[in-house]
């Protein structure tokens, strides 16, 4: 949904916007869900990625001790992986709440 929309949220968010792919290998690729990735698929997608700026996830990805799958931390993800990493709440609103705070300015509006 996001990759569909990905030009209009990126205008109204003002910012540039990357969409990176995350492959759950650490399932051996069978879960379908984007709670599914563990920390080492953001990390090995992360370095991959030749886009460049903080990495958002999916707050569902870690459990409610601020792990994933694989028992990473995100203070794990962002050493190995040398990026800046934000866990954000799942939904649409909170996501676009999340770049507004990013861009240093207002609330954006909802798609």
């Amino acid at each position: 949904m996001i990759e569909s929309s990905l030009d209009e949220i990126a205008n109204k968010a003002g910012l540039s916007i990357s969409l990176i792919r995350a492959k759950n290998d650490g399932l051996g690729g069978h879960g379908s869900g984007k709670g599914w990735l563990a920390g080492s698929d953001i990390i090995e997608a992360s370095i991959k990625s030749e886009s460049v700026g903080i990495v958002l996830i999916p707050d569902i990805c870690l459990n409610s001790d601020g792990r994933f799958l694989d028992d990473l931390s995100m203070a794990d993800v962002v050493k190995e992986s040398g990026r800046a990493v934000r866990a954000v709440p799942t939904g649409g609103s909170a996501f676009m709440q999340a770049l507004a705070e990013l861009r240093g300015g207002k609330v954006c509006q909802s798609l």
